[in-house]
């Protein structure tokens, strides 16, 4: 792990217990100097906020890495993670990865990132068949909003692994090694910067030094322009983590880094995947992107749907808004919503719990969507049909709107 250029004196000390990183003695005094900034914090933190800073958020090496994250600046470091833990409040993802987030089965059919096995050194293996994803499909069936709380899951997913594997090996395990396969990308992947975006900003700020290694594979010609705009998101440490290997190269720099049988046989390794599959709990190997059964299956759904009679109608003037509320029973239930409309609309999901914050279900504008969402509670749901930003266009909306009590 690279020293801050920022710390001059290299003298150096006995590494810390929880790590095997030697720090030198600026950084050693920078890391407690850290600690006292927690117990502090802990001293007038919230309930919440406090069950937080008892779990393994708050370890030696978690607080390490975000003074890596932030150049050993002390200051600088604890607003980051102050700022973490109470994100990780807020939005609730202490739930993960226990818990899945919203249509978490159809985003993973749609997106080819897994945990497959290994690395040496025993880090979390993630292989991402990032260039056959179709972005303009995705558009129409999930929004960013999911797409994001998705990448979170899969974060915690891979901590989760970390912790794991340092329990194993007996060992301090805190990041993955991953590979990120661009064959077959095109023009029609510049749509997916801002969806990038979104992703690179959630990891700067919450989740740094998260990465051992990245080998990007496979770049094609138009690469180039994409990452003259897509570098500029993510932060310099992951930057220079960052290796470009050309298909001669591939076999032999991969090797270097995970054994044959922890890498598929595409990338140079002797995994075909059902061999991996016997040894969980890393069993789950590169699946096929399922993008273009799960988009058929989608204008199937929408069609049947919209020819069955049962849709209700609702007209949204130009520059109109119209809400559907729903009451959920005591016990909670399942949420299910189709819509469809002849052009796009702004589409929102609020839960509202009889005790407790409300709950953002759902954000997107698409001319047809369905989905479900599951409540353990009580409460109201609003469905919200946005037109505000049309000027010109009304639109009529046909929907239908099911909830499914728990028994």
């Amino acid at each position: 792990m690279a020293e801050s250029t920022a710390v001059a004196d290299e003298t150096k000390i006995a590494p810390i217990a929880s790590d095997s990183l030697e720090l030198t003695v600026d950084q050693q005094n920078a890391f407690e100097e850290f600690k006292i900034k927690v117990e502090e914090y802990k001293k007038e933190a919230s309930e919440s906020i406090q069950r937080e800073l008892g779990s393994w958020r708050a370890d030696d090496t978690t607080y390490i890495k975000f003074l890596i994250g932030r150049d050993w600046v002390v200051d600088d470091a604890f607003q980051m993670y102050s700022n973490y833990i109470e994100w990780r409040v807020q939005e609730k993802v202490f739930l993960y990865p226990e818990e899945k987030p919203p249509q978490f089965q159809l985003t993973s059919r749609l997106f080819t990132g897994v945990i497959h096995g290994v690395a040496k050194g025993g880090h979390p293996l993630w292989i991402d068949d990032m260039g056959h994803v179709k972005i303009q499909v995705v558009e129409r069936l999930i929004s960013k909003e999911t797409f994001v709380k998705n990448h979170i899951w899969h974060q915690e997913n891979i901590l989760k692994r970390c912790r794991d594997q340092s329990k194993k090996l007996g060992k301090t395990i805190t990041n993955m090694v991953a590979l990120v396969d661009l064959a077959g990308m095109n023009m029609s992947h510049m749509a997916a910067l801002p969806w990038f975006g979104a992703l690179a900003n959630v990891d700067n700020n919450y989740y740094p030094e998260i990465i051992e290694k990245v080998f990007v594979l496979n770049a094609p010609y138009i690469f180039p322009m994409l990452w003259k705009i897509a570098k500029g998101m993510i932060n310099p440490q992951t930057r220079e983590k960052i290796e470009f290997l050309n298909a001669d190269e591939m076999q032999e720099r991969l090797l270097e880094f995970v054994d044959a049988d922890q890498l598929p046989e595409k990338f140079g390794g002797t995994c075909t995947c059902k061999e991996n599959a016997k040894n969980p709990p890393f069993n789950i190997c590169v699946p096929e992107n399922e993008w273009k059964l799960v988009s058929e299956e989608n204008d199937l759904r929408i069609a049947k749907k919209t020819k069955s009679g049962n849709l209700v109608e609702l007209y949204v003037p130009a520059r109109g808004v119209e809400e559907v509320v729903k009451v959920v029973p005591a016990l909670g239930g399942e949420i299910g919503w189709f819509y469809n409309t002849y052009y796009d609309i702004n589409f929102n999901v609020m839960f509202y719990p009889n005790n407790g914050e409300p709950v953002e279900i759902l954000t997107i504008r698409a001319p047809a969507y369905d989905g479900f969402y599951d409540v353990k509670e009580g409460g109201t749901v609003k469905f919200k049909f946005d037109n505000s930003y049309s000027r010109m266009r009304s639109k009529t909306v046909k929907y239908e709107i099911n909830i499914t009590k728990h028994t």
